[in-house]
Protein backbone atom coordinates (compact mmCIF):
# COMPACT_ATOMS: atom_id res chain seq x y z
CA UNK A 1 0.00 0.00 0.00
CA UNK A 2 2.67 2.34 0.72
CA UNK A 3 4.34 1.83 -2.75
CA UNK A 4 1.22 2.39 -4.63
CA UNK A 5 0.99 5.50 -2.10
CA UNK A 6 4.96 6.61 -3.51
CA UNK A 7 4.40 5.91 -7.25
CA UNK A 8 1.17 7.89 -7.57
CA UNK A 9 3.00 10.61 -5.55
CA UNK A 10 5.38 10.73 -8.39
CA UNK A 11 3.04 10.25 -10.98
CA UNK A 12 0.75 13.40 -9.69
CA UNK A 13 4.23 15.26 -9.14
CA UNK A 14 5.39 14.61 -12.84
CA UNK A 15 2.16 15.34 -14.34
CA UNK A 16 1.95 18.93 -12.89
CA UNK A 17 5.33 19.84 -13.49
CA UNK A 18 4.46 18.74 -17.89
CA UNK A 19 0.90 21.03 -17.16
CA UNK A 20 3.56 23.75 -16.02
CA UNK A 21 6.41 23.19 -17.40
CA UNK A 22 6.14 26.13 -20.67
CA UNK A 23 5.40 23.50 -23.96
CA UNK A 24 7.21 23.78 -26.99
CA UNK A 25 10.39 25.49 -25.11
CA UNK A 26 13.80 24.56 -24.15
CA UNK A 27 15.07 26.20 -20.54
CA UNK A 28 17.47 28.24 -22.30
CA UNK A 29 17.55 29.41 -25.72
CA UNK A 30 20.17 28.78 -27.62
CA UNK A 31 20.96 30.51 -31.01
CA UNK A 32 22.27 28.10 -33.50
CA UNK A 33 23.61 28.45 -37.04
CA UNK A 34 22.90 24.68 -37.90
CA UNK A 35 19.85 23.79 -39.63
CA UNK A 36 16.86 22.05 -37.78
CA UNK A 37 17.19 18.37 -38.27
CA UNK A 38 14.45 17.10 -40.37
CA UNK A 39 13.61 13.50 -41.70
CA UNK A 40 15.73 12.23 -44.86
CA UNK A 41 12.26 11.95 -47.29
CA UNK A 42 11.58 16.02 -46.53
CA UNK A 43 13.54 18.61 -48.24
CA UNK A 44 13.83 22.39 -47.03
CA UNK A 45 11.64 24.29 -50.00
CA UNK A 46 13.49 27.61 -48.99
CA UNK A 47 17.18 27.98 -48.14
CA UNK A 48 17.89 27.68 -44.34
CA UNK A 49 18.72 31.22 -42.96
CA UNK A 50 21.41 31.87 -40.18
CA UNK A 51 20.12 32.26 -36.65
CA UNK A 52 21.91 35.54 -36.37
CA UNK A 53 22.19 37.60 -39.48
CA UNK A 54 25.46 39.27 -39.66
CA UNK A 55 25.67 43.37 -39.09
CA UNK A 56 26.59 45.37 -42.45
CA UNK A 57 29.41 47.14 -41.93
CA UNK A 58 28.58 50.69 -41.77
CA UNK A 59 29.50 54.55 -43.27
CA UNK A 60 30.53 55.04 -39.92
CA UNK A 61 32.66 51.85 -38.79
CA UNK A 62 34.78 52.07 -42.05
CA UNK A 63 35.78 55.43 -43.25
CA UNK A 64 34.88 57.67 -40.22
CA UNK A 65 36.32 55.39 -37.48
CA UNK A 66 40.14 55.62 -39.37
CA UNK A 67 39.45 59.39 -38.97
CA UNK A 68 38.37 59.18 -35.48
CA UNK A 69 41.79 56.92 -34.30
CA UNK A 70 43.74 59.58 -35.18
CA UNK A 71 41.99 61.60 -32.34
CA UNK A 72 44.26 60.14 -29.87
CA UNK A 73 47.25 61.51 -31.42
CA UNK A 74 46.22 64.77 -31.42
CA UNK A 75 44.75 64.71 -28.05
CA UNK A 76 48.00 63.45 -26.78
CA UNK A 77 49.59 66.73 -28.49
CA UNK A 78 47.31 68.84 -26.72
CA UNK A 79 47.61 67.37 -23.44
CA UNK A 80 51.50 67.42 -23.68
CA UNK A 81 51.11 71.43 -23.90
CA UNK A 82 50.50 70.56 -20.12
CA UNK A 83 53.76 69.43 -19.23
CA UNK A 84 57.18 71.74 -18.39
CA UNK A 85 59.23 68.85 -17.45
CA UNK A 86 60.73 67.82 -14.10
CA UNK A 87 58.79 63.91 -13.73
CA UNK A 88 60.12 60.55 -14.76
CA UNK A 89 59.67 59.35 -18.45
CA UNK A 90 57.77 56.30 -17.20
CA UNK A 91 54.80 58.21 -15.16
CA UNK A 92 51.72 58.27 -16.60
CA UNK A 93 48.04 58.45 -16.87
CA UNK A 94 45.24 56.81 -17.62
CA UNK A 95 41.96 58.76 -19.86
CA UNK A 96 38.79 57.64 -20.86
CA UNK A 97 37.25 60.16 -22.54
CA UNK A 98 33.53 60.33 -25.20
CA UNK A 99 33.68 62.18 -28.73
CA UNK A 100 30.32 63.45 -29.81
CA UNK A 101 30.17 63.97 -33.39
CA UNK A 102 26.80 66.59 -34.62
CA UNK A 103 26.47 67.93 -37.71
CA UNK A 104 29.96 67.28 -38.82
CA UNK A 105 31.10 69.25 -35.82
CA UNK A 106 33.75 66.92 -33.42
CA UNK A 107 34.07 67.88 -29.80
CA UNK A 108 35.54 65.06 -26.67
CA UNK A 109 31.83 65.52 -24.29
CA UNK A 110 33.00 63.73 -21.21
CA UNK A 111 36.65 63.60 -20.01
CA UNK A 112 37.72 62.00 -16.76
CA UNK A 113 41.37 60.42 -15.64
CA UNK A 114 40.89 56.37 -14.84
CA UNK A 115 44.30 55.64 -13.58
CA UNK A 116 47.11 57.77 -13.05
CA UNK A 117 51.24 57.60 -11.57
CA UNK A 118 51.53 61.40 -12.48
CA UNK A 119 51.29 62.51 -8.81
CA UNK A 120 50.39 66.25 -9.83
CA UNK A 121 46.93 66.88 -9.37
CA UNK A 122 47.43 70.49 -11.25
CA UNK A 123 49.15 68.51 -14.42
CA UNK A 124 45.88 66.20 -14.78
CA UNK A 125 43.45 69.01 -14.51
CA UNK A 126 45.10 70.38 -17.22
CA UNK A 127 45.17 67.72 -19.18
CA UNK A 128 41.85 67.02 -18.74
CA UNK A 129 40.65 70.35 -19.70
CA UNK A 130 43.07 70.31 -22.53
CA UNK A 131 41.00 67.04 -23.85
CA UNK A 132 37.60 68.75 -22.95
CA UNK A 133 38.42 71.59 -24.91
CA UNK A 134 39.56 70.03 -28.42
CA UNK A 135 37.14 71.23 -31.09
CA UNK A 136 37.26 70.11 -34.91
CA UNK A 137 34.69 70.30 -37.68
CA UNK A 138 34.39 67.41 -40.27
CA UNK A 139 31.56 67.66 -42.63
CA UNK A 140 31.96 64.34 -43.96
CA UNK A 141 31.47 62.52 -40.42
CA UNK A 142 28.14 61.36 -39.89
CA UNK A 143 26.39 62.44 -36.60
CA UNK A 144 27.87 59.62 -33.49
CA UNK A 145 29.13 59.54 -30.49
CA UNK A 146 31.74 56.76 -29.25
CA UNK A 147 33.88 56.33 -26.19
CA UNK A 148 37.32 55.44 -25.98
CA UNK A 149 40.82 55.65 -24.33
CA UNK A 150 43.97 57.61 -24.23
CA UNK A 151 47.29 56.08 -21.73
CA UNK A 152 49.74 58.88 -21.65
CA UNK A 153 52.84 58.69 -20.60
CA UNK A 154 55.68 61.36 -19.72
CA UNK A 155 58.21 59.98 -21.56
CA UNK A 156 55.04 60.20 -24.93
CA UNK A 157 55.60 64.11 -24.27
CA UNK A 158 59.24 64.03 -26.25
CA UNK A 159 57.58 64.62 -29.77
CA UNK A 160 55.09 67.10 -29.16
CA UNK A 161 57.92 69.04 -26.93
CA UNK A 162 60.44 70.90 -28.22
CA UNK A 163 61.37 72.76 -25.17
CA UNK A 164 61.82 69.25 -23.45
CA UNK A 165 65.11 67.69 -23.48
CA UNK A 166 66.33 64.28 -24.71
CA UNK A 167 66.36 62.35 -21.63
CA UNK A 168 62.15 63.35 -21.80
CA UNK A 169 62.92 65.07 -18.24
CA UNK A 170 64.03 68.26 -17.73
CA UNK A 171 62.75 71.47 -19.67
CA UNK A 172 65.83 72.56 -22.10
Amino acid sequence: MRRLLLVAAGLSALAAWLLLAPLGRSPDPVLSTEAPRTPRTMRPTQPLRRAVEPVQPTKWSEAAQKKIDKLGTRLYARAADCYHGGLPADRRLDLEYRVRVTSGEIAVSEARVTDSTLGDQALERCIVERVLSFRDRDPSLPDHETADDLYIRVGGFKPYLARVGSDGDDPL
